[in-house]
């Protein structure tokens, strides 16, 4: 899980899920970046758990569904 925080961008993606449920479109905006790269982000964040997978979006591991 450390090392899944110690990335800025990494840690950036989850401080913006934190705010609420996004789909990949809407953090692609959000951080101004390319698809690849956020799912890159997302594929560490969903191994370590700290984010899951919701129906049309992803959300922050903390929220209840």
């Amino acid at each position: 899980m450390f090392k899944a925080l110690c990335d800025p961008a990494r840690l950036q993606t989850l401080i913006t899920l934190a705010a609420g449920e996004r789909n990949v479109s809407e953090l692609v905006q959000a951080e101004h970046d390319r698809i690849v790269t956020v799912s890159g982000r997302l594929k560490v964040l969903l191994q370590a758990r700290l984010v899951k997978l919701v129906k049309n979006a992803i959300a922050h591991a903390g929220e209840n569904h």
